[in-house]
């Protein structure tokens, strides 16, 4: 017996459809919850968004600011002194990441100014420096905000922010 048409699109939708939701997951899982990517992630996000923050709440009425604020630790379930102290904490480590950043492009640039290759162990160094910033980073939020603040923060990291996260 020989598939109709509608047979045929029928299938086709339901294999893209399956398709389709089996790339959503699978760019979900990229990053793992509480994986070291997953975390440095968020820290070059934090130091964004507390930039973007400080510049929104920059000569706003008291009150506006202090609402805005408020709104900002919302988002991460958190107090607002414990949001002033995560931001602190985790926008510092992200100037330390983007400082690496810019120590290997000056590298990466340099090399090439002569035809050269980046040395593979100036990058690796440089990596390593890194992914220790994360780790200390996330070590110092952990021991510095109170139990229900750090759940909180590893509850908006693992759920609201890794699931926004889209590779193009």
């Amino acid at each position: 017996m020989a598939r109709t048409p509608s047979a045929s699109l029928r299938a086709c939708a339901l294999l893209l459809a399956w398709t389709a939701q089996a790339q959503q997951q699978l760019l979900v899982n990229l990053l793992p919850a509480d994986s070291p990517a997953l975390h440095r992630q968020f820290l070059y996000f934090q130091v964004s968004f507390s930039e973007w923050l400080t510049t929104r709440t920059a000569g706003k009425p008291t009150a506006e600011a202090a609402d805005l604020n408020r709104k900002a630790a919302a988002v991460f379930g958190m107090k607002e002194a414990d949001h002033k102290q995560m931001e602190t904490i985790s926008s510092a480590i992200g100037r330390e990441l983007r400082a690496i950043d810019q120590e290997q492009i000056v590298h990466i640039n340099g090399r090439a100014r002569y035809e050269q290759h980046p040395v593979p162990s100036v990058l690796r160094q440089l990596e390593t420096r890194r992914e220790e910033a994360v780790s200390r980073g996330m070590a110092q939020l952990q021991r510095t905000l109170p139990p229900d603040a750090w759940n909180a923060l590893r509850s908006y990291i693992n759920g609201t922010y890794r699931n926004g996260i889209r590779v193009k």
